[in-house]
């Protein structure tokens, strides 16, 4: 009994043999008058041990997913566009928008408004936002003649578990 015991023990949460383990010791537990308590313990050490497993998974999964850090609704004004000397010859003008919590390792997504969308397109807005610290900034290939409204998403980027020093050789 102590050889299974062991087996049971080391037996990883998302691996079918840890589920099949566990459904055989509450079987095992079930049908033996004999050492009950001695099959339920080991019963609840086998459980134990998957659901450290599994909290311990989806720690990792946690630590590591994007995840919106914030939503905000947005008014880009008409008279706030400004041109934009350093950049692009395609879209020579920018709106800064201030935006707590931005940085330049977030993602910015816009949405803008139904009533939006086809002026926004009118006057070529780039379909790319960059951030930096505490502002996300648009572009656009013309000054929108309306005011513009939507909805921003600003994304945290996903921690990297293995970070690599961009090189190719073993060290």
């Amino acid at each position: 009994m102590a050889n299974n015991n062991e087996t049971e023990r080391s037996i990883k949460a998302f691996d079918l043999g840890g589920l099949l383990a566990v459904i055989s010791a509450i079987k095992q537990a079930q049908s033996t008058s004999e050492n009950i308590g001695q099959n339920l313990a080991a019963l609840a050490e086998t459980v134990n041990a998957v659901l450290t497993e599994i909290g311990g998974a989806i720690t990792e999964l946690d630590s590591t997913k994007a995840y919106i850090a914030v939503t905000k609704s947005f008014t880009l004004a008409v008279n706030s566009w400004a041109e934009d000397t350093a950049g692009s010859a395609d879209y020579p003008y920018k709106y800064e928008l201030t935006l707590t919590g931005a940085t330049i390792d977030t993602r910015a997504d816009i949405i803008f408004d139904h009533s939006s969308a086809f002026a926004a397109g009118d006057c070529g807005m780039s379909s790319v936002s960059e951030t930096a610290a505490n502002k996300v900034i648009l572009r656009s290939a013309q000054k929108p003649s309306v005011a513009l409204t939507g909805t921003l998403y600003l994304t945290r980027a996903a921690t990297p578990q293995n970070e690599s020093n961009g090189s190719n050789e073993e060290e």
